[in-house]
């Protein structure tokens, strides 16, 4: 079930591997909860998917929160469980 919710997400919210390393990073980093940039940043630059520059995690980020994957508040960004 969880892995169809994935794919219908991929499919209606436009995830790429990029979006889903920065939803990812999210939970296992910060357990749901990250405070700034740089968790998301060394995780990036630690897996496969490091080819992101700031504007773009910053554009990745907007997306993920107008699609409710994520939620915003100031510098910290929380994971919203499905």
């Amino acid at each position: 079930m969880v892995r169809c919710l994935d794919v219908l997400r991929a499919t209606t919210h436009e995830i790429d591997q990029w979006k889903r390393a920065v939803v990812d990073t999210i939970n296992v980093k910060g357990d749901g909860v990250v405070d700034g940039l740089e968790p998301i940043i060394d995780y990036l630059e630690e897996s496969d998917v490091s080819q992101v520059n700031l504007t773009e995690l910053k554009n990745i980020i907007d997306d993920l929160e107008a699609n409710y994957l994520i939620s915003v508040d100031g510098d910290t960004c929380t994971a919203n469980r499905s």
